[in-house]
């Protein structure tokens, strides 16, 4: 594990969802599901990277949408799991870095709601790899 990782795990392990909702408001959460719904059709496959408890990730579920989310705090995958569960969602939620993400499977997009607080954790070469994971693993959508 990159020191960006270990250092962003034991942040997420420390302020755990009560501090990620603090951080960020339901309303703000509301218009990036909003916007997301306007620009792409359900039937995109979406990968939430730095999905948290997943606040992104299950209302845009519940709106139909093809989601998985990938985060590094197995707390906060927990917590999005349970979520997810207990309102009939089927959302694929797993551990593991966002500069490792796997990429067996193929998305259309990868949605990183977080962006800019998350990669202050990012050393500039974890950001390039991070970068060009989500090339790597993006489809264009003609070719879905």
């Amino acid at each position: 594990m990159t020191s960006s990782e270990n250092l962003s795990r034991n942040f997420y392990k420390h302020i755990k969802r009560r501090g990620l909702e603090a951080r960020t408001s339901l309303e703000w959460d509301r218009s990036i599901v909003k916007m997301l719904t306007a620009i792409f059709s359900p039937d995109v496959q979406i990968l939430d990277v730095g999905c948290g408890y997943g606040r992104i990730a299950i209302p845009l579920a519940e709106l139909g949408y093809q989601i998985k989310g990938l985060d590094l705090s197995p707390q906060l995958i927990a917590e999005a799991q349970e979520e997810a569960t207990k309102r009939g969602l089927d959302i694929e939620f797993s551990v593991g870095s966002m500069t490792e993400m796997p990429i067996q499977t193929r998305h259309s997009m990868q949605l990183c709601a977080y962006g800019p607080r998350l990669m202050n954790f990012l050393t500039s070469p974890s950001r390039l790899k991070l970068y060009r994971r989500c090339i790597e693993s993006s489809v264009p959508q003609d070719a879905q």
